[in-house]
């Protein structure tokens, strides 16, 4: 109903609102700013949604996204790069902690591996359930991303190789990489990156694994 929305207008921004929900899509089109170019209403889905074809210049996404959604939505935050100059979304408060979490730690994951590699992450502030009405059954927490300089591999064989390397989190590398790409190709490659073979993937920092997944995937 413009939670977000209605603050960003009151601060002065030029918003361009994607919602795919009809109703709410026509409520904000009613507003004063709809008839102006301060807001611009588009009633379809974010995941479909490429800002970067707009034409409307470096802009910084917000979002209070739906839970079940976080992950693509942030992927696809990702891939707005770098036309986007931040962005910034509410979040269950696990899945936030998730894209903080460092090597060692047990929400360190794939998710927390993409993330870190092309933005700057900072927990903005913690949000209780009461926060919201409905009240969900989960807290949350707002996350501020900044991207930075991606690096020398692509999103794509990122994910490819680390679903690999996190298949099985009680594995070692060795036997994941063994799964995934064969003896041949996962001895040559810890030997390469002198990486030892009985080491779990989720004690291993995110450049590294880059690295490992440019070897692995675009060679």
């Amino acid at each position: 109903m413009g939670a977000l929305t209605r603050p960003l207008l009151d601060a002065g921004a030029r918003v361009l609102a994607v919602e795919l929900d009809r109703g709410l899509a026509e409520a904000l089109n009613s507003w004063p700013e709809a008839q102006t170019e301060r807001l611009k209403v588009m009633n379809q889905d974010i995941l479909t949604t490429n800002l970067s074809s707009l034409g409307v210049g470096p802009f910084t996404v917000a979002g209070n996204i739906p839970y079940n959604l976080s992950t693509p939505i942030l992927f696809w935050f990702l891939n707005q790069i770098p036309e986007a100059k931040g962005g910034v979304f509410t979040l269950q408060k696990e899945m936030a902690q998730s894209l903080l979490a460092k090597p060692g730690d047990r929400r360190y994951g794939r998710l927390s591996v993409a993330m870190s590699l092309w933005a700057e992450i900072r927990l903005v502030l913690n949000l209780k359930a009461t926060a919201f009405q409905p009240v969900p059954k989960v807290e949350s927490a707002a996350v501020s991303l900044v991207p930075k300089t991606p690096p020398p591999v692509s999103l794509a064989n990122l994910g490819r190789f680390t679903a690999k390397a996190f298949h099985a989190r009680r594995k070692t590398l060795a036997n994941n990489l063994i799964a995934g790409y064969g003896p041949e190709k996962a001895q040559a490659t810890l030997k390469h990156f002198q990486v030892d073979p009985k080491i779990r993937t989720e004690k291993l920092p995110p450049d590294l694994l880059a690295q490992m997944a440019k070897y692995l995937e675009e060679e």
